[in-house]
């Protein structure tokens, strides 16, 4: 969170809530939704902490794994106080006279004559209300970043692309969310003395090279490449241009379905025909 902001880590929102005296885990995953999450939460969590309070967002990049990551977290951490940030891009939300948003008209000049409106605004509504009945189903909340009643007054909590929050925006969800755990804990008479401490099933086993380029698994056929995403930040692949293999071994005792992760560089996605244990398939 907050890779545009001025010193992100000691201005975003995570780190806000982590000053002293709480003690915070980032175990969060740049430019991935909740389905990668899902599957590879224990991977990304590596530890047996008794985390009091689990705080989700997936706002840029997708809510679509986000039951089953819930009954993950919840047959793990039964008693923690869970809650997802649902954030918005204001140049999404808003829509001039004509209906258009500045993300299609490109003009990001503070004006009053937008209003919150536009067809992203009403997928918006229909996502939250997604959202909030699966963590309800859970035993979880929602905390929704504020909408003032003039677009504009909303303006400050957000960078020059009216998409990133600004620095007084994380402020914004730090101070709120804070005072929201705050509240439940009182509400559900939390203790960290008497909440345990479950296990995560069969577990998972992920490999990712995605952030940092170094490939745990032996592979042929193919090298690392980084994709520039602007501004400072690379994602990595392997780039295959002919037939190559990556090896991983299952280390469980059963069976386990596999998932895998992969990009292009077009719009249109290239066939691939992957074999795996001698079964092959065509994605």
């Amino acid at each position: 969170a907050g890779i545009l902001i001025p010193l992100p880590s000691t201005n975003s929102y995570p780190n806000i809530l982590g000053r002293p005296p709480n003690k915070v885990k980032n175990a969060a995953v740049k430019f991935v939704g909740s389905g990668y999450t899902s599957h590879c939460v224990e991977t990304l969590v590596n530890d047996d902490v008794k985390y009091d309070v689990i705080v989700l967002e997936f706002t840029q990049h997708g809510h679509h794994g986000l039951d089953f990551l819930m009954q993950r977290l919840r047959l793990r951490y039964p008693d923690a106080i869970i809650i997802y940030i649902h954030l918005y891009a204001l140049e999404r939300e808003i829509a001039d006279e004509k209906g258009l948003m500045p993300l299609q008209t490109g003009n990001r000049k503070p004006s009053n004559a937008l209003k919150w409106g536009g067809i992203m605004y009403d997928k918006g509504k229909e996502v939250l209300k997604e959202i909030s009945s699966t963590m309800k189903k859970h035993g979880g909340y929602v905390y929704e970043l504020p909408r003032a009643k003039k677009p504009m007054d909303s303006h400050y909590m957000f960078m020059p692309d009216w998409r990133h929050l600004s620095v007084d925006g994380h402020k914004v969800v730090a101070t709120e969310v804070s005072s929201l755990i705050t509240k439940l804990a009182s509400k559900v008479d939390y203790s960290h003395e008497k909440a345990s401490l479950g296990t995560w099933s069969s577990g998972d086993q992920c490999y990712s090279w995605f952030m940092s380029g170094n490939v745990p698994v032996e592979f042929t056929g193919g090298n690392i490449v980084g994709v520039p995403l602007g501004g400072m930040n690379v994602i990595y692949a392997i780039n295959f241009r002919f037939p190559g293999t990556i090896k991983f071994i299952n280390s469980d005792i059963h069976p386990a379905p596999v998932l895998m992760s992969f990009m292009v560089r077009k719009d249109t996605y290239p066939k691939m025909e992957i074999e795996l244990n001698s079964n092959k398939i065509i994605v």
